[in-house]
């Protein structure tokens, strides 16, 4: 196994956002992925869109 300590502490836990973004790695900005995030962000009530972007 790749990565045990990632499997032993979100084993059974909901890990990955349904959803993705796609970025490459040059010349992006975090104003660029704050815009991309807030076009995409679902509907209140949704229960899986609280979120922490550090």
């Amino acid at each position: 196994m790749e990565f045990p300590d990632l499997q032993a502490r979100y084993w059974g836990q909901h890990f990955w956002a349904s959803g993705y973004g796609v970025w490459s790695t040059g010349n992006i900005t975090d104003e660029m992925v704050n815009e991309y995030l807030e076009h995409h962000r679902r509907k209140e009530g949704d229960d899986n869109s609280n979120f922490i972007l550090e």
